[in-house]
């Protein structure tokens, strides 16, 4: 998905030629997401990981989604 490497074939399920988007912009949807144990066992902790000013009602909402 974030390119890599060319895929082949390059048509999604949608038949959208995904060579044909901006990389820069195509990676700007995508975040890594770090498998290491050393993550909390709390959910909120890790969706507010790195990022202290998410408030409350935020860390829900992201919850939510």
């Amino acid at each position: 998905m974030m390119r890599f490497y060319d895929v082949t074939p390059a048509r999604s399920h949608r038949r959208i030629d995904i060579r044909e988007h901006d990389l820069t912009a195509l990676r700007q949807h995508f975040a890594v997401v770090l498998q290491d144990p050393f993550l909390s066992p709390h959910a909120g902790e890790n969706i507010r990981f790195g990022n202290e000013r998410i408030t409350q009602a935020d860390l829900r909402q992201a919850a939510r989604t």
